[in-house]
């Protein structure tokens, strides 16, 4: 009897093992969401000093290495693409329970978003890359449909069947770009668009903020007051 349950323990450890290393190459890795999270996680406790909040017009503005060669000020970008209000929230909270940033940089282009969910891709690079945890959960559960819950609680039957999909990159540390070795969320463009100026001087109009959008914006704000760090 003895033998067979240190059996079954020793199966179960191996399963486990080989569970987590498979999960490990097939999981998503999206640098516009998912790996920032992933890589913030390595930042050493409290010494991110400006947090960046907000979609990917916060990751694509917001150089942190400039930041830090000219004013030495220690900034990382935790933004992700189309990341609406609720998501942003479930950040600033994850950022939380290991940074105490002196200040909150709150991107705001999502901030006028009228949808209560936004589309599958944007969900999982806003929701996955978070450690498991009760604010997981709550951010998934607020950012879809009842019905989908359990699909995404699930993680691994979102990517299970992303075989034919894999590269080098996905068996390798840091996905082998050593851009991601101290990365801290900024992602360049290479490239420019000339844009005309617009004059917006003559607009006096106003538009009211959608529900969900503005309550998770107003919680954001909340959370930085409860915690004294100006936004």
């Amino acid at each position: 009897m003895k033998t067979s349950v240190i059996r079954i323990i020793g199966f179960m450890i191996v399963f486990t093992l080989v569970l987590t290393s498979v999960n490990s190459v097939l999981k998503f890795k999206y640098g516009d969401g998912i790996y920032s999270l992933t890589k913030f996680y390595e930042q050493k406790n409290d010494s991110v000093d400006v947090l960046v909040l907000g979609s990917s017009h916060g990751f694509a503005d917001f150089n942190t290495g400039l930041l830090w060669d000219k004013y030495g000020i220690a900034a990382y970008d935790l933004c992700g693409a189309q990341q609406p209000m609720w998501n942003t929230y479930y950040y600033f909270k994850e950022a939380l329970k290991s940074q105490t940033p002196k200040l909150v940089v709150l991107e705001g282009y999502m901030v006028t978003n009228e949808d209560d969910y936004i589309h599958y891709g944007s969900l999982i690079k806003n929701t996955f890359g978070m450690k498991l945890s009760k604010d997981k959960l709550d951010a998934i559960k607020v950012s879809s449909p009842k019905e989908m819950w359990l699909d995404y609680f699930m993680g691994y039957t979102q990517y299970h069947n992303r075989y034919s999909e894999l590269g080098r990159a996905d068996f390798l540390k840091d996905q082998g770009n050593k851009q991601y070795t101290d990365w801290k969320g900024f992602t360049s463009a290479v490239y420019i668009d000339p844009q005309e100026t617009v004059d917006v001087s003559g607009i006096t109009g106003t538009m009211d903020l959608h529900g969900k959008s503005e309550e998770y914006y107003r919680k954001i704000l909340e959370l930085a007051k409860t915690k004294e760090i100006p936004v």
